[in-house]
């Protein structure tokens, strides 16, 4: 499992190689005006996706190639910032836009798919991840406490309460079933909680990296 960390003004992604306790500097890419305000990364294609300001422009970085592979605007897109997440099995984009409790679903080209509504919030939420092996999808709720899991139609599943408040973004390793996200302050790093939302342990990024995601390295890549 490795955790991916950037800050919205970064010139590289962090690569975090938990197991071996090693960080290595991937280009980001990014231009000099340009700021980052959403952040995801697909262990299927082992590509990047930087959401830039003002929200609606995505730029796919492929991480072992060291390359652009491509950039598009989002259609439908209300042009604001949020957390993102691929799903595995059709390589969709989940962002969340705008101010209401919902996603916006599109296609890994930017194309217009859905909004979906996630019953049982009042408000935008702050983070989301997505379930690798159930496809469930894990939004933080704006209390910055909450995760709920739902399934992939919107239909709330579970929800589990944090035992420290976190800031926003969300990573989940789906093998561990182990959740990841940015506890904010000075020094404070990444949080990992547990099913249970038990604070298990705490990674360490470098100073301002306040987008993150988590996935595996694949031996093989989809495209």
């Amino acid at each position: 499992m490795h955790l991916y960390s950037v800050s919205p003004r970064a010139e590289v992604v962090h690569d975090h190689e938990l197991a071996a306790d090693a960080v290595r500097d991937v280009t980001a890419f990014l231009g000099a005006s340009e700021r980052i305000v959403g952040f995801a990364y697909d262990p299927f294609t082992d590509h990047f996706f930087l959401r830039l300001e003002p929200g609606n422009r995505i730029r796919v970085v492929d991480r072992p190639a060291l390359k652009i592979k491509r950039e598009f605007v989002v259609e439908g897109a209300q042009g604001g910032s949020g957390d993102m997440a691929v799903r595995p099995r059709d390589g969709h984009l989940l962002l969340i836009d705008g101010d209401k409790p919902e996603l916006l679903e599109v296609t890994r080209l930017g194309a217009y798919v859905q909004r979906m509504p996630l019953a049982g919030l009042s408000a935008a939420p702050l983070g989301i991840a997505v379930d690798m092996k159930t496809e469930d999808i894990l939004i933080l709720d704006s209390n910055r406490r909450v995760v709920h899991r739902y399934a992939t139609g919107g239909h709330e599943l579970e929800q589990v309460t944090l035992d420290r408040s976190v800031t926003s973004c969300l990573g989940y390793d789906a093998d561990k079933r182990e959740i990841y996200a940015p506890l904010g302050g000075p020094g404070s790093g990444v949080g990992v909680f547990s099913s249970a939302g038990k604070l298990i342990r705490t990674v360490e990024v470098a100073a301002g990296d306040t987008l993150i995601d988590t996935g595996p390295h694949s031996f093989f890549r989809m495209f």
